[in-house]
């Protein structure tokens, strides 16, 4: 597929069909100035997004219940995502998704998904 068409077609999906604006951030380490590091997560960048609950479950830890849901994400295929990064839908303070998985990289997609789960704050 023509590279411009391929960008093109990717733009108008997600410009029709992505109604969610979401905050990528990824995990970065600064020195502490103590000879150790700290871990601050940092949003690298805004995008338009779908995201779509795939399933909800619930196990038992301990004795303890947990509940897991897995979503999918749909974005633009330029968006830079990475496994081990987290996604925060805007307006949403309560939880965050990680991300566990993309598959930016196969060829000639016109959409990127991920796949995420959810975690509270």
């Amino acid at each position: 597929m023509n590279v411009g068409l391929r960008a093109r077609l990717s733009d108008r999906f997600v410009a029709r069909l992505c109604p969610d604006q979401i905050n990528v951030v990824r995990a970065t380490y600064t020195k502490d100035g103590r000879g150790g590091q700290t871990l601050d997560w940092n949003i690298i960048g805004t995008y338009k997004a779908r995201m779509v609950n795939r399933s909800d479950d619930e196990q038992v830890l301990g004795d303890a219940i947990r509940s897991t849901a897995k979503w999918d994400c749909l974005l633009s295929i330029h968006a830079d995502v990475q496994a081990n990064d987290r996604v925060e839908v805007v307006g949403d303070s309560t939880r965050y998704w990680d991300v566990v998985g993309t598959d930016v990289g196969q060829t000639d997609l016109l959409i990127q998904r991920l796949g995420l789960e959810e975690r509270t704050k």
